[in-house]
């Protein structure tokens, strides 16, 4: 996540409806491409993003363990998409090791490191995680 103090706008969003909310980037603003991105599209139309489903989640799940004394733990995070995720996990303390082999998600996935603040506890591997030693071809759909 280097690359990530931003060279470019990000636009983000707030999620909400979850004990700790946390931002999530939607979208580099950099150089447009010609079909805007769907996120800034569902913005304009004054749509939700999504709902914070995995968000609560995590954050009942963690928050268990917190009332246990196991905070400030470690959550690994292997297909971390965008990061609901790990940012669920990371806003209440805990060190979060995220694996995203697709490159677009790891975009959004710095961008979240930066907006949050997390940078001392989310680390991100742009690599896919298995049970075995190999090699296997992304395709974005």
């Amino acid at each position: 996540c280097y690359a990530s103090p931003q060279a470019s706008p990000v636009l983000a969003s707030l999620v909400e409806g979850v004990p700790r909310p946390f931002l999530y980037s939607l979208a580099d603003l950099g150089p447009l491409p010609d079909r805007p991105h769907r996120n800034i599209a569902r913005l304009l139309k004054g749509k939700r993003f999504r709902k914070p489903d995995i968000s609560q989640t995590i954050q009942e799940l963690l928050a268990g363990e917190v009332g246990r004394g196991s905070g400030g733990g470690v959550v690994v995070d292997v297909g971390a998409n965008v990061g609901m995720a790990a940012f669920a996990a990371a806003v209440m303390g805990f060190r979060v090791v995220a694996f995203e082999p697709v490159f677009e998600n790891l975009q959004r996935i710095c961008d979240g490191v930066y907006l949050n603040r997390v940078q001392d506890q989310v680390v991100v591997y742009h690599a896919a995680a298995s049970d075995r030693a190999g090699n296997i071809t992304m395709h974005k759909v």
